[in-house]
């Protein structure tokens, strides 16, 4: 996976440095999330294509505003540099390290290879400021990229702010919570990840670092024990569709707030597919979607699929994991092409439920906590009516269902576009853990027969 650990002594020092600096903590802030914000990205083309939810943060003396991928399945924090001459730079904000009289340059420099995408520049550091009440960290380290490819064009994102462990790096250097961490800023060590249930609302989600906002759950939450030393994962014991147990070989369930698919091996994408109602595999493009279209009646007999996480299970109703890419063209957010040991749980699974990603200092592990989401106030949810008819049911489904629609008129190929749109996300995992994004794009070119 090209993910470098960090040695024992690095994570000592992270440690002691964090009890040395518990006193000066300054609370809990928050990041708002959005999905399509007219007010930071004034590119309606790229907004319509944009599928990564992103906030705001600054980096250097003045501050230099951007809109950054918050990653969870990521750890790096990297901008375009203003001496980036890509395309992709170009159209977005870019960092000029001479503006900055806090900027220093390392001589190492990175070259990171994404399935959506490649970027390339020098490992850098500066005061990063981001969050509400306003919080700055005062040395992070981040990548200047002075090289990315095209395929950053259509996203709202000026670039990445990860969220995951050290360990993931691929610059070898401190993911900003846990710089934070080891700066003693924050008065718990977790933060917390709201996704509004309701994709096309403006207030997308949000982000707590050092706390938990309360009135964005229901019921309690139920902290289950990370598996892995590189990511945000729990256990995976089993999987059902409808209540009936289906097999797959995956033990493993990363936490990506930065995938919007889940992410399957082929043989699991099959399995768990195959049990679904009307679903049908494309072969010619290797994606599912249902034969019946997206009628009424098809959506009305979709069951939940459930995971099994930890000893609990955790249901998706279908409008948690179709994606509507036309009038009568929906689609499985179940997609192969992942590993065979491990699956993904992108937003369309955080949309759901609330996360808590903790971080026990002394034992140096990880564990994830998961209740009930709320939704936005305003929000209707598809259980929000008791007995609901069966036309109000699916019409409160409709309502939730990630939607890449293109206008009436599109042609095949358009679709297609919207579809692989929906599922790249900038900065995902390195390209040699599994295809989510322009690997699995390039598949999808073409028309659907």
């Amino acid at each position: 996976m090209g993910c470098q650990r960090q040695s024992l002594s690095f994570i000592v020092l992270l440690a002691v440095g964090y009890k040395l600096a518990q006193a000066q903590n300054s609370g809990t802030f928050d990041v708002p999330l959005y999905l399509n914000n007219p007010k930071l990205d004034l590119d309606p083309n790229r907004r319509a294509k944009n599928a990564a939810y992103y906030g705001s943060f600054e980096l250097g003396t003045p501050p230099q505003k951007f809109l950054g991928c918050f990653d969870t399945g990521s750890a790096d924090v990297w901008v375009p540099s203003s001496s980036c001459t890509s395309t992709s730079c170009e159209e977005h904000t870019e960092f000029s390290s001479s503006a900055s009289s806090t900027y220093e340059r390392s001589n190492s420099v990175f070259s990171v290879t994404y399935a959506t995408g490649a970027v390339t520049g020098y490992v850098s550091s500066d005061t990063l400021t981001f969050g509400s009440p306003s919080t700055s960290v005062s040395s992070q380290s981040f990548g200047l990229a002075t090289s990315l490819s095209s395929d950053f064009d259509d996203t709202s994102c000026d670039g990445l702010f990860g969220l995951g462990y050290a360990a993931l790096s691929q610059m070898r250097v401190l993911p900003p919570f846990f710089t934070m961490l080891s700066e003693g800023i924050l008065p718990q060590s977790l933060f917390s990840v709201w996704l509004n249930p309701n994709p096309m609302q403006l207030e997308a989600g949000s982000i707590t670092f050092g706390g938990i906002d309360k009135s964005r759950y229901s019921g309690d939450i139920t902290y289950l024990p990370s598996v892995s030393n590189t990511y945000w994962a729990v256990g995976l014991s089993g999987m059902a569709v409808d209540d009936s147990a289906v097999s797959v070989t995956a033990k493993m369930a990363i936490m990506d707030s930065g995938s919007t698919a889940i992410l399957m091996g082929n043989d699991d994408a099959a399995t768990v597919n195959g049990a679904i109602p009307n679903m049908q595999l494309l072969e010619q493009h290797n994606t599912y979607a249902l034969s019946c279209g997206c009628s009424d009646s098809c959506l009305e007999a979709l069951p939940d699929v459930t995971f099994e996480l930890g000893g609990r299970s955790y249901s998706l109703g279908p409008e948690s994991y179709i994606i509507k890419v036309g009038n009568n063209m929906c689609t499985s957010a179940i997609i192969p092409g992942g590993s065979s040991g491990y699956i993904v749980l992108g937003g369309n699974f955080m949309r759901k439920y609330f996360t808590v990603f903790k971080w026990n200092m002394s034992t140096e592990r990880g564990s994830i906590g998961i209740a009930n989401g709320k939704m936005a106030p305003g929000s209707k949810s598809s259980n929000s009516t008791a007995s609901p008819s069966s036309t109000t049911a699916v019409a409160s489904m409709r309502a939730l269902m990630l939607d890449v629609s293109r206008p009436d008129d599109a042609s095949q190929s358009d679709l297609i576009a919207s579809l692989e749109s929906a599922l790249q996300g900038i900065g995902k995992l390195p390209a040699a853990t599994g295809p989510l994004g322009l690997n699995l794009g390039r598949k999808l070119r073409g028309s659907f027969s």
